[in-house]
C-alpha cells in the first residue's frame, strides 16, 4: 500500500522484492534509498491531497539494480512516475460516492475530507470494508480510533463536518458521539481557534451530558439524528442558525447541537463567531436549550415511547445541572451578586429584544441572577484578555495593532454597539455565498496571495504561532480583494480570482467586499511599522477641515485624527509621542501633507454611506502605507509600479475546505520578492480557517 500525504510525504507500508545475492536488511536499505530518489508527486493533484494506492506495480517490468551506492535508472523512474500518475488520476473519491472494493486507488483533497469520510463510514458501519482505512491505522479503526484522529486535527474540524453537512450525516455523526467526545473536540476546537469569548457558553453546554447519555449508549445505529426542522415557537434561537441550520435538529443534546453549530460557523461564517452578540446569545441559548430539553423530554412523542419514571429523572438531573452551573457562573463571577438589581435593570433590554431575525422572534427569556452574573464574568474575561494581550506587547510584540485599536475603540459608541449586534448583512439578508470545499482556478493575479503575509508582518491578523493574538474586524479574504484592487486597479475585478475571493470570503460576487466594515475614524500607525523606514526626510503636519495630520517623508498619513483641541500643537505633541525616536523634531515642518486620503468627503448623509465613507478613507490610508513598505521591500523606487512586480504572476490555485494552495512558477518570480520573504508560507490561518502555502514549479 503506498499513501502520499499533502505534506509531500511518501509511506510504502509494504514492498516486495525478488532479489538474488541480498539479505532481507541490505535489500530493505537499498529499496528505500531507490524510492528516495524517486519524484512521488503526480502532477494532476492538488499539493493538500492524499492519495491512496491499494499496490504499484511497474508496468513494463523493468529491472533494477540494487548494488551500491548505484542510482535507479531513468527509465525505472519514469516508468513508476508515468503509472503512479495513471493511478491518481483514476482514483476514486469517497467524498463523492460509493468505491468499489475493488478501486486500486482512492484521494482525498485534504485531510478535513479524510476526516469526514472516516465519520462518515464510522456511522455507517462500513470501516472494515474499505481497505484504506486499514491500510491508513494498520487495522480496521475503533470508535475511540476516530474520535482521536478527528481530535488530533482541530483546525480540520470545521471543515470535516462541513463535508459531512453536504453528505447529510452531520446531525448523524454529532448525534453518535458521547458527552465526554463532545466535550473533547469542543475544548480542541475552542484552543485552537481562540474562542476565549465563548467560554461561558462552552460551560453552559456539558451539562446537555444528561439528556446524552441515553443517546451515546444506546445502539450504534439508531443513533441516527432527525432533519433539521424550524425553531418552535418559544424555543430559544441559537446565533449560529442563520449560517448552520443543521445544528436546529431536535434530538441533538446540547453540546452536540454546540460543537456542531460552531464548526459549521467556522467553515462558513468565521466573523460571525467573533462577535461579542453571538458568545453572549450562545450563552442564553445553551442555557435555555437546557430547560427546554426537560419539556421535550417530559413530552414524549407518540412514535417514540419514554417511561414516565425516566422522564422525571431526566428532567431531575437537568435541573441539577442547571442549578450547578447558575452556582459555578455566580461563584466565578465574584461579588456580582451585589450589584444584581443594577445588573438586572441593564439587561431588560435584552428581554424584549427579537433574538432571530427576518421575523423569526425569539425573545430572551432570561434569569436576573444568572445573566448579570454572566455579564460580571464576561467582563472580568475581557479585562483578563486585555492584561494578557498587554503582556504579550510588553514581551516584544509589535504594537501595530495596538495602536490602530487604540484608535478604534475612541469610535462613536453608537456605530460600535450597531456594529457587534448585526449579523453579517449577507448572512442577514439570505444572500450567503458557500465557501468552496472544492475549486481550481487559474489567474493572471496570484500575487494579490503574496499579500497575506503583508497582513501578518504587519500584525493585522494572528498566524498559527498567535491564534489569540487582535484580528481586524475584516474577513482575510476581504482584506485582499480590497488592498488588491487598490494596487492593482479594476483590472482584477475581471481575473478569475475576483470570485474566488468573493466565495472564500463567503458572499456575492456582486457585493462589495467588506461590506460590514466599518473602520474607526482615527487613524494612527504603529511606531513598529516605521521602523524599517530611513529618519532622513522632513514630517509634516496640517490642522485644516477639523482635522489634525501628520504625513511621513514616504507619502503616507502617520495621524489622522480629529482635531479636539484649541492649541493644535498641543494635540500635536500628545500625538507625536510613541514616534519621538523615529525623527527629529527640527524636521518637523507645517504645511501640505502631500497624501490622497486627507481632502476626501466624510459628512456623508445616512450611515450606509457614512460607513462606506470610512471603509474608503481607511483603504486609501493603508494603500499608501502598503506602496510605501512594499516599494522598500522590493527595493524598488516607483511604488505604482507594485502591481507588474509582485500581483501580477500567473497561477493555479487549489482551494479545499482546509487548505488554499497557490501553485507558481519559480522561473518567473521576480528575486526580488523572494528577498523580501512574501513568498513564504503563511501556514495555518485562524481569520482564515484554512492552511496558505506556495508552491513553485
Amino acid at each position: 500500500m503506498l499513501e502520499l500525504r499533502s505534506s509531500g510525504q511518501t509511506f510504502v507500508r509494504r514492498v516486495k522484492v525478488g532479489a538474488t545475492g541480498l539479505d532481507a536488511p541490505t535489500a530493505r536499505a537499498r529499496v528505500t534509498s531507490a524510492f528516495a530518489a524517486l519524484d512521488l508527486a503526480p502532477s494532476s493533484l492538488a499539493p493538500s491531497a492524499i492519495l491512496c494506492v491499494k499496490s504499484l506495480r511497474d508496468p513494463r517490468s523493468l529491472r533494477l539494480t540494487l548494488a551500491h551506492g548505484a542510482a535507479p535508472p531513468r527509465a525505472w523512474r519514469e516508468s513508476v512516475a508515468d503509472e503512479l500518475e495513471r493511478l491518481a488520476r483514476a482514483a476514486a473519491r469517497p467524498a463523492r460516492g460509493h468505491v468499489a472494493a475493488s478501486a486500486e486507488s482512492v484521494v482525498f483533497a485534504d485531510r478535513a475530507e479524510l476526516l469526514a469520510c472516516l465519520a462518515a463510514d464510522w456511522c455507517g458501519h462500513a470501516l472494515a470494508a474499505r481497505w484504506w482505512w486499514r491500510s491508513l491505522f494498520g487495522e480496521t479503526p475503533d470508535r475511540r480510533a476516530v474520535v482521536a484522529a478527528l481530535a488530533a486535527a482541530p483546525e480540520h474540524l470545521p471543515g470535516a463536518f462541513a463535508h459531512l453537512a453536504r453528505a447529510r450525516r452531520a446531525e448523524e455523526f454529532a448525534a453518535a458521539l458521547a458527552a465526554a467526545e463532545t466535550r473533547e473536540l469542543l475544548d480542541r476546537l475552542a484552543l485552537r481557534f481562540d474562542l476565549a469569548s465563548l467560554r461561558p457558553a462552552l460551560d453552559a453546554a456539558p451539562g446537555a451530558e444528561a439528556h446524552a447519555r441515553e443517546s451515546a449508549h444506546a445502539p450504534h445505529d439508531s443513533a441516527r439524528a432527525a432533519p433539521p426542522r424550524p425553531t418552535a415557537a418559544g424555543e430559544p434561537r441559537a446565533p449560529w442558525s442563520s449560517v448552520a441550520p443543521e445544528a436546529d435538529a431536535p434530538r441533538l443534546p446540547t453540546a452536540a447541537k454546540f460543537l456542531l453549530g460552531v464548526a459549521l460557523t467556522l467553515a462558513r461564517a468565521p466573523a460571525l463567531l467573533r462577535r461579542t452578540e453571538f458568545s453572549r446569545r450562545a450563552f442564553e441559548w445553551a442555557r435555555d436549550d437546557l430547560s427546554l430539553a426537560d419539556v421535550r423530554a417530559a413530552s414524549p412523542r407518540a412514535n417514540e415511547p419514554r417511561p414516565l419514571a425516566r422522564a422525571r429523572e431526566r428532567s431531575a438531573e437537568a435541573t441539577t445541572a442547571q442549578t450547578d452551573l447558575s452556582r459555578r457562573v455566580r461563584a466565578r463571577a465574584g461579588d456580582s451578586e451585589a450589584d444584581g438589581g443594577r445588573e438586572s435593570g441593564a439587561r431588560e433590554g435584552w428581554r424584549g429584544e427579537s433574538v432571530g431575525r427576518g421575523g423569526e422572534g425569539t425573545s430572551v427569556r432570561a434569569d436576573a441572577r444568572v445573566s448579570a452574573a454572566h455579564d460580571a464574568r464576561a467582563r472580568a474575561a475581557q479585562a483578563e484578555g486585555a492584561q494578557v494581550s498587554g503582556a504579550r506587547k510588553g514581551g516584544g510584540a509589535s504594537p501595530g495593532v495596538a495602536r490602530i485599536e487604540e484608535g478604534e475603540s475612541r469610535e462613536s459608541g453608537e456605530a460600535s454597539a450597531r456594529a457587534e449586534s448585526e449579523e453579517p448583512r449577507n448572512v442577514a439578508r439570505g444572500a450567503r455565498v458557500e465557501r468552496p470545499l472544492d475549486a481550481q482556478i487559474e489567474t493572471e493575479f496570484g500575487g494579490l496571495f503574496f499579500l497575506v503575509n503583508l497582513a501578518l508582518y504587519l500584525e493585522l491578523y494572528g498566524d498559527f504561532t498567535s491564534p489569540a493574538a487582535p484580528r481586524l474586524p475584516l474577513d482575510v479574504w476581504d482584506f485582499v480583494a480590497l488592498l488588491g484592487r487598490e494596487l492593482a486597479g479594476a483590472r482584477v475585478e475581471r481575473d478569475a480570482v475576483w470570485s474566488l475571493l468573493a466565495r472564500l470570503a463567503g458572499r456575492a460576487e456582486d457585493a462589495e467586499p467588506g461590506g460590514d466594515f466599518a473602520p474607526a475614524d482615527e487613524w494612527r500607525v504603529s511606531a513598529a511599522w516605521l521602523e524599517p523606514f530611513p529618519r532622513a526626510g522632513a514630517w509634516r503636519w496640517s490642522a485644516a477641515d477639523g482635522r489634525l495630520r501628520v504625513s511621513h517623508p514616504a507619502g503616507f498619513l502617520v495621524v489622522d485624527v480629529p482635531r479636539r483641541a484649541r492649541d493644535a500643537r498641543r494635540q500635536l505633541r500628545r500625538e507625536l509621542r510613541p514616534y519621538r525616536d523615529l525623527f527629529a523634531p527640527a524636521r518637523l515642518r507645517r504645511g501640505e501633507t502631500g497624501t490622497r486620503a486627507f481632502s476626501r468627503q466624510r459628512h456623508a448623509a445616512g450611515r450606509k454611506r457614512r460607513v462606506r465613507a470610512s471603509r474608503s478613507l481607511w483603504l486609501e490610508r493603508l494603500a499608501d502605507y502598503a506602496r510605501a513598505r512594499l516599494a522598500l521591500a522590493l527595493a524598488t523606487r516607483d511604488a505604482h509600479a507594485l502591481s507588474g512586480v509582485l500581483l501580477e504572476r500567473r497561477a493555479r490555485v487549489f482551494v479545499t475546505a482546509s487548505h488554499v494552495d497557490v501553485m507558481m512558477s519559480l522561473a518567473e518570480l521576480p528575486v526580488a520578492v523572494r528577498c523580501a520573504g512574501l513568498d513564504r508560507d503563511p501556514g495555518w490561518l485562524p481569520a482564515a480557517a484554512r492552511h496558505v502555502a506556495f508552491r513553485f514549479e
